[in-house]
């Protein structure tokens, strides 16, 4: 695993936690995707372009969706 740079759709629920309690947007121009947050979590649609140092394994246990992988 390194940092990966390749531009791939995602989709998916990212499951934050029982104790986590947010609503709201967040847009990102840059990449460009969109994150919907809501209780427990967020759902993000859009490009992932960024480098990503996260362990696929640790994303794996908390994404539901297309992973763009």
């Amino acid at each position: 695993m390194g940092i990966e740079y390749k531009k791939k759709f995602v989709c998916y629920f990212f499951f934050v936690g029982w104790d986590c309690i947010s609503f709201g947007i967040h847009i990102c121009l840059s990449a460009p995707n969109i994150e919907i947050h809501l209780p427990f979590g967020f759902i993000k649609v859009g490009i992932k372009n960024r480098p990503c140092c996260i362990k696929q394994v640790e994303i794996d246990k908390r994404v539901f969706g297309i992973k763009g992988g």
